[in-house]
């Protein structure tokens, strides 16, 4: 094997030092328990999802239209998964099927676990985990590939068999220029998982013989870009272009800080749905990106037309700090969309989560945010907003999640952080911050979401790595165990609750960043000794493992509830559903079910309504104020509700 840059041989020899160190300690260091299953109990059964990389958040949606709930992941630029709930025991990927691959041209293009079938004779160009690779497979010597690859300079490219290779600095890139004979590889690391690499090859190789990623997808030409995907931070599920079918806008993020050097053809992406297939409508719509890294991306009918908004973060903690204005994508009667968010109230340039509400039953939706120091209220005066300072807290929010836990009527927030949860209780329009401990909650998590488990009608809490802490009749918490991980740290961690065979119960979706080996630990501290960028280059690939834990039921009875709302906003987004039994009235705003931290298209409602097997009445409140009254419900089935009359007839 060669390698192209000769400062990597001092790298190579100091990992071969920490290796010889680490050997012996690693039987020494426990298995790390972030690697370990949860604790299941009660029969909650495990289902594997399979390995993503890079994951920036997860999220449920009705995807394919039909009456199952769906899966996604948004990965930046590696590949994502959007996982179809085919039948009620199995998910399959058809993010290639659908064409929500991030590289038009190769749909499916993207670092990812898999390599692809080599079966036939060719190059084959894709990207594994960090590395974009160039093989090889069954040339004849007689009849070589040979062709150039522009790469930034920061990569290291080692080669090995028959693919001869030299390389040479110009103009900041590093210049490629490879020739196979036979079976042989290049393999390109950089310490930047995003990079742009363009391949020129020789005109005389026949196409057919060049294969691009795992889906082995043929160029076009002979000069063409493997720009592995666009960064992808959060997407919105819903129909928005009154054709009744799901679409998504996607907010990408900002190229690691680097976004002013190409504000234009990164804009952020309207997809709408095509019949099995998607088509980007962003920049016919109006919809202009600017340099907004998009941290996160909600929909909301914020002034109340009818019509979904767009609502987008763009500050930026990590270094480097950016300060960019959030984006309000106001919706206009012809499709097209206005940033209104400066004139608005709501140019908040702060990075923070966020999560809309009806606070005080007005009728028009506000909102809560979370800054790196202190909780907001943004309050909705006819569409303007005005800032309220709630209260302050210990540091980064990781998740804020929805509730009327206390039983009160009004959506209650609890906040989700390594560094010191909150609750934040709703006091007629109003929040106070309260500990969670005094209930029984947890003090710190990395991620939590509020659920009925076992739909007894009182509203728990799952707390990462915690588990589930179940809701008892005075009000107050006690800590089961159930589904927790058993650690003394915080690994990165993302869990939504949702109904994966629609049998009643809610299932538990996590996906669990695996942490390094003890051997990769001490290879880290070592290499550490000559720089953080040294060892960043080597492990910083972020490895998630995806898991599905399906609920056995807890024998009670149960009433989920899905909404069709108006042309313009089918979701119902800022409806109100209340549910009477003979226990009393359950009230919720739609999205409570929300789990995803940067995204949206979880809409299904979920009561638990214990030992009643029939409801008195269901009442929705609607945008724009009509009320629909349904009067004795049978429970333990998933109810449609359209509105009638339409909203504006």
């Amino acid at each position: 094997m060669r390698i192209a840059r000769p400062k990597i041989l001092g790298l190579m020899a100091i990992v071969l030092v920490a290796v010889v160190v680490a050997v012996p300690l690693k039987i020494l260091l426990p298995n790390d328990a972030a690697r370990r299953p949860l604790t299941t109990g009660d029969g909650f059964a495990e289902e594997d999802l399979g390995t993503t990389y890079h994951l920036f958040d997860l999220g449920v949606a009705r995807i394919d239209d039909d009456a199952l709930l769906d899966i996604f992941t948004v990965n930046h630029s590696f590949r994502q998964s959007i996982l179809i709930n085919d039948r009620r025991d199995g998910y399959t990927d058809k993010i290639v099927a659908l064409g929500l691959g991030q590289n038009p041209d190769f749909p499916g293009l993207g670092p990812s676990a898999s390599e692809p079938l080599l079966d036939g004779p060719g190059l084959y160009l894709y990207w594994h985990k960090s590395a974009l690779v160039a093989k090889a497979h069954g040339l004849d010597p007689a009849e070589p590939v040979s062709g150039r690859i522009d790469l930034p300079r920061t990569v290291v490219v080692a080669g090995e068999g028959a693919m001869a290779f030299t390389s040479v600095e110009r103009d900041r890139r590093l210049i490629v220029d490879f020739k196979a004979t036979g079976n042989g590889a290049l393999r390109i690391e950089s310490k930047r998982f995003y990079f742009h690499p363009l391949i020129t090859l020789d005109p005389g190789i026949a196409l057919e013989r060049v294969f691009v990623g795992t889906e082995r997808r043929h160029p076009a030409g002979h000069d063409f870009s493997l720009l592995p995907g666009r960064d992808r931070h959060g997407m919105a599920w819903a129909d928005l272009n009154g054709d009744a079918r799901s679409d998504v806008f996607i907010a990408r993020g900002g190229g690691s800080g680097r976004m002013k050097a190409d504000p234009v053809t990164r804009n952020d992406e309207l997809l709408l749905k095509q019949g099995q297939t998607f088509t980007d409508a962003a920049s016919r719509a109006g919809i202009v990106k600017g340099v907004c890294p998009g941290r996160k991306v909600a929909l909301v009918d914020f002034d109340g037309d009818g019509r979904l908004d767009i609502h987008t973060g763009c500050g930026r903690h990590n270094p480097p700090r950016q300060r960019h204005p959030d984006q309000l994508h106001r919706q206009h009667a012809t499709g097209q969309f206005r940033n209104v968010s400066s004139y608005r109230g709501l140019a908040v340039p702060e990075q923070g989560q966020f999560v809309w509400l009806d606070v005080e039953a007005d009728g028009d939706m506000d909102l809560v945010f979370a800054d790196q120091t202190a909780f907001w209220l943004y309050r909705n005066h006819r569409g303007d907003f005005a800032a309220e300072e709630i209260g302050r807290h210990q540091g980064y929010i990781s998740q804020l999640t929805l509730a009327d836990f206390d039983r009160d009527g009004d959506p209650d927030v609890f906040a989700a952080s390594n560094l010191g949860n909150a609750l934040l209780v709703n006091r007629e329009g109003g929040f106070e911050v309260a500990a969670p401990e005094a209930l029984g909650l947890p003090a710190r998590s990395e991620t939590a979401s509020w659920v009925d488990s076992d739909n007894d009608g009182l509203v728990d809490l799952h707390s990462f790595p915690d588990g589930l802490f179940r809701q008892r009749t005075d009000g107050g918490f006690s800590r089961t165990g159930q589904l927790a991980r058993r650690s003394d740290r915080l690994y990165g961690a993302f869990l939504t609750w949702f109904d994966a065979d629609n049998d009643g119960d809610r299932d538990l979706l996590l996906a669990v960043e695996v942490p390094p080996t003890s051997m990769q630990r001490v290879q880290r501290k070592v290499m550490q000794l000559l720089g953080r960028a040294a060892a960043d280059e080597l492990f910083t690939l972020s490895e998630w493992r995806l898991k599905l834990y399906r609920n056995p039921g807890g024998g009670h009875h149960w009433l989920q509830v899905r909404l069709q709302g108006p042309t313009g906003n089918l979701p119902a987004i800022g409806a109100k559903v209340e549910v009477e039994t003979a226990d009393g009235v359950q009230r919720q705003q739609l999205g409570e079910a929300e789990g995803s931290h940067r995204s949206q298209g979880h809409y299904r409602m979920y009561f638990g309504l214990g030992a009643n097997d029939r409801v008195t009445a269901v009442r929705v409140y609607w945008p724009g104020g009509a009320m629909q009254e349904l009067k004795n419900v049978a429970a333990d089935q998933l109810l449609s509700i359209a509105q009638d009359p339409p909203y504006g007839s």
